[in-house]
C-alpha cells in the first residue's frame, strides 16, 4: 500500500489518497488524476516531469506549484 500526502509550506500534513501500488506508479496516478484530470490509465508515463526520489528508499516526491510537496511512501505493514 502506497500513501500520498500533501506536504504543505506551513508545516500541515494533508492525506490524500492510498494506493494498492509501489509509490512511483501511484505517484504518477495521483497526478495524472488529480492535476491533470486524465484517468486514461493506459496513457500514464512512468515518471512525470518534476517527480523526484526521496533520500529514503522507494519514497517519490513532486513538488507542486503553490510551494507544497506530493509526497509518496509505504505503509508499513501491521
Amino acid at each position: 500500500m502506497t500513501r500520498i500526502c500533501k506536504l504543505h509550506s506551513d508545516g500541515r500534513i494533508i492525506d490524500a489518497a492510498t494506493f494498492t501500488l509501489d509509490t512511483k506508479p501511484a505517484l504518477v496516478a495521483y497526478i495524472m488524476q488529480v492535476i491533470h484530470h486524465n484517468y486514461n490509465t493506459w496513457e500514464y508515463p512512468k515518471v512525470v516531469d518534476g517527480m523526484y526520489p526521496g533520500k529514503v528508499s522507494n519514497n517519490w516526491y513532486y513538488d507542486t506549484p503553490d510551494g507544497g510537496v506530493l509526497a509518496a511512501w509505504q505503509e508499513e505493514a501491521g
